[in-house]
């Protein structure tokens, strides 16, 4: 029925989820300053030259290294906690428990920490760090991956699957894991967040990225050496605005699968 907001009924499961997104309009906006962010970092050195000193030029040009760096990071830490969350429900009974234990201990842990720690026994080394901050999500994605592969045992058209003859494999991969595609996501994103929130913690303190290419973490913590702080405003100002941003994207995320009634 027009209006109702189901759609059409030919409609991808993607096209559907990105009108839910859309409807969101916060979530958009943020989606929008995210990438005004990156191009503005990426045009940055056409005027570095001239206003290399300006501080809030600095931040904006650290804008493309630090979101790369908190995707490659959040994406290796969301990626193993997935592999391991679905491991431990897949694998039932004793196994299940050996593995999620773990889990749930780290993920309540100061784990931010981590990348400190790594830096102040190895170095700053980027690739180090990258793995640190991944170590430091995987715990919390792995709980909630978890979580979600054994509620999707419970979904009743898998039920009516086994009853129409299908095999465990066929089951899994052509229903089961679709399904969790949407769980899998909300799952995975805090990482996102969480690992640009690590970076500039780990930089403030000194033990993050190296001074060059710059990232808001180093600007955080040459900034905290000078006198008085000096320049800690802008990459302080922007990494807050990209948190921010990836929260309501966060939302827009949780409306588009359908956690939330759109």
């Amino acid at each position: 029925m027009a209006g109702s907001g189901t759609g059409h009924p030919l409609e991808t499961p993607a096209r559907r989820a990105w009108r839910r997104f859309a409807r969101h309009r916060l979530a958009v906006h943020a989606l929008g300053l995210l990438t005004a962010l990156l191009l503005t970092g990426l045009l940055e050195p056409l005027i570095n030259g001239r206003y290399q000193a300006d501080p809030l030029l600095r931040a904006l040009g650290a804008a493309p290294e630090t979101l790369a760096l908190a995707v490659l990071a959040g994406g290796t830490g969301a990626v193993a906690g997935l592999a391991w969350g679905c491991a431990a429900a897949l694998a039932g009974g004793r196994a299940a428990r050996a593995l999620v234990a773990p889990a749930r201990a780290l993920a309540v842990l100061p784990l931010p920490l981590l990348p400190v720690l790594a830096a102040g026994l190895w170095g700053r080394d980027p690739g180090l760090l990258a793995l640190a901050i991944g170590a430091a999500m995987a715990p919390a994605v792995a709980v909630a991956a978890h979580r979600a592969t054994v509620a999707s045992a419970r979904w009743t058209h898998l039920a009516a699957a086994e009853a129409a003859g299908l095999g465990a494999g066929r089951i899994l991969m052509h229903h089961r894991l679709p399904g969790l595609t949407g769980p899998f996501l909300l799952a995975a994103w805090p990482a996102l967040p969480g690992a640009l929130a690590a970076e500039g913690f780990a930089g403030l303190l000194g033990f993050g990225m190296p001074p060059e290419p710059a990232t808001w973490g180093t600007l955080l913590g040459a900034a905290a050496a000078g006198p008085l702080g000096a320049g800690l405003l802008a990459p302080a100002g922007l990494l807050a605005l990209a948190l921010a941003a990836l929260h309501v994207i966060g939302d827009g995320v949780r409306r588009a699968v359908g956690e939330v009634a759109p």
